[in-house]
């Protein structure tokens, strides 16, 4: 894909790739479920919008901000087998970040989930 930029370019522009496309894969894998969950918390369709796409902007952001990051060695360039195991490094990073901020953002909201539904699960159904 990056064969005609050079090597230093190459593996930058593949951890840049990966820091964008891990969080879309990852926001779009969980958004039917997330729209579900979203609207068992908040009662208006656009307070549900704007929480997606704060979620989507964190997880871009935290992604990128470790892709970004990502500087190889001189030395490494000239050994493939170490580019391999640094950016398995880069990618790791990656992850680590988006997991971090995936953390972050549904911790609140599984609390507030958890508040709003506690009482409606030990009130019987005839009240």
């Amino acid at each position: 894909m990056f064969e005609f930029l050079p090597v230093p370019i190459s593996v930058y522009c593949f951890s840049l790739v990966l820091g964008v496309t891990a969080p879309l894969l990852i926001f779009f894998m969980l958004r039917p479920a997330l729209k579900h969950f979203l609207a068992s918390i908040f009662a208006d369709a656009r307070i549900e919008a704007f929480w997606q796409q704060v979620i989507l902007l964190v997880m871009l952001l935290s992604a990128l901000s470790a892709a970004v990051r990502y500087r190889p060695d001189v030395a490494l360039l000239a050994d493939s087998v170490a580019l391999t195991f640094s950016l398995a490094d880069s990618v790791q990073t990656i992850l680590e970040m988006l997991l971090y901020a995936v953390f972050a953002l549904f911790l609140p909201l599984l609390a507030t989930y958890a508040v709003l539904h506690a009482t409606r699960a030990r009130t019987p159904r005839g009240e």
